[in-house]
């Protein structure tokens, strides 16, 4: 009977399976190469996110006083929600949102809905509908080939 496709004893490879090198054994540059490749990227974005986001926490916090900053707790919190003006920048914010999402949805559906009519040029009309949203991935991948050209 043959052995490809059935399992064997314990430990036995059976014939035509792939054999895959435990990890544990990996020398120790193939198993940190993918990590050293990260780490640099990973610096960056601590510095650049993770920096600005403690240093505006910590500024949200304190009160100056002075050339220093005195700790407040969360008194500056508690004098935001009774300020008026942080609240019709909230309303604003809220509207101009709304506004912005329906106005996209509506238009959008407008749109849709008329290049799916039976009318001449539908299809012309429908790669120019395109067109602006294709181009971009399309620079993305041109962009790639022309770096990893050989």
């Amino acid at each position: 009977m043959d052995a490809v496709g059935q399992a064997g004893a314990p430990g036995t490879l059976v014939q035509g399976a792939p054999s895959r090198a435990p990890v544990r054994w990996m020398r120790w540059s193939q198993r940190f190469t993918g990590a050293a490749f990260v780490a640099p990227t990973v610096l960056v974005l601590g510095l650049v996110v993770v920096f600005p986001v403690a240093d505006a926490l910590w500024l949200s916090v304190t009160r100056p006083q002075g050339r220093r900053q005195v700790f407040a707790g969360l008194a500056n919190y508690a004098r935001l929600l009774h300020d008026h003006d942080v609240w019709s920048a909230f309303s604003n914010s809220v509207s101009f949102t709304a506004g912005s999402v329906l106005g996209h949805l509506a238009l959008g559906l407008a749109t849709a809905l008329l290049l799916n009519q039976a009318i001449p040029f539908r299809q012309v009309f429908r790669v120019i509908t395109l067109v602006p949203w294709m181009f971009a991935g399309v620079v993305v991948a041109m962009t790639w080939r022309w770096m990893l050209d050989p």
